[in-house]
């Protein structure tokens, strides 16, 4: 019988072969010109999101700080299993500053239809609104 074309070959599942390509980050570090970490505690351990920063705008990816817009008016609605609930509510509501701020938009990867928005009064202004 032929090797499978689905089972990865020895030599390339060697994770020794790409210890060389894995670099640990930490929050406020430049990744890529323009990027930089974000951490993101609370939600999931270690969790972290990314700033994109251009000429006159930001782009601040906050993964799964929230997982719906209705969390925008209510930061401190958890989500169920979050291992710390209070944590999470400090940094959606440090996340919501940051997302009021002049150029600045957001990516909500769970915000299902309008993932890409801002924060204009306290509400999710989806960004095709604007």
């Amino acid at each position: 019988m032929g090797r499978s074309r689905h089972l990865p070959r020895r030599d390339t599942a060697d994770p020794r072969r790409h210890r060389t390509r894995v670099r640990t980050v930490a929050d406020g570090d430049e990744v890529l010109p323009g990027v930089h970490v974000v951490a993101l505690p609370g939600h999931t351990p270690g969790q972290f999101g990314f700033t994109v920063t251009g000429d006159h705008s930001r782009l601040l990816a906050f993964a799964d700080v929230m997982h719906s817009p209705l969390q925008v008016q209510n930061p401190d609605w958890a989500v169920l299993g979050e291992p710390d609930p209070a944590a999470s509510g400090t940094t959606r509501r440090r996340v919501l500053e940051d997302l009021a701020e002049e150029g600045t938009i957001g990516f909500g990867i769970h915000f299902a239809d309008v993932p890409f928005g801002t924060v204009r009064n306290g509400q999710w202004v989806p960004y095709d609104e604007e």
